[in-house]
């Protein structure tokens, strides 16, 4: 009869954790759509853009990071672009495919607060190599 209730009790936290894994789903930049959002930044898609060259493409995605912690950004970024593929070629830059990602930031002190207090910008830049 324990063995049962162990089963029904495995079978539950499984369930469980599917569902925790369905809801942190990785959502992506629209124009970079092999470059994560980090959970905790805000997308800013009419900060976005792309286009294509000959040499080719160039696009850009931008976020605001309420917390301010650049540190965990970059190595949240360091961590997740070097599993996707992406080769550290210098702090907050990575290649691959012929392509150069550069990662960049700013304070963004809100009217109305203390500096100490405000988010930044996040800026991801992709363009050709």
């Amino acid at each position: 009869m324990m063995k049962h209730y162990l089963y029904i009790v495995t079978f539950i936290l499984l369930i469980l954790s599917a569902e925790r894994a369905l809801a942190q789903e990785t959502r992506f930049f629209d124009e970079l759509y092999d470059v994560p959002v980090m959970a905790g930044l805000v997308a800013l898609p009419e900060q976005a853009m792309s286009y294509d060259k000959p040499e080719g493409r160039i696009s850009q995605s931008m976020a605001y990071a309420p917390n301010g912690n650049w540190d965990a950004i970059t190595l949240f970024y360091k961590e997740s672009l070097l599993q996707m593929g992406w080769k550290a070629v210098a702090p907050n830059k990575y290649a691959r495919e012929g392509e150069l990602l550069e990662i960049t930031h700013e304070e963004s002190a809100e009217e109305g607060r203390n500096a100490s207090n405000s988010g930044l910008i996040i800026r991801f830049l992709l363009r050709p190599v």
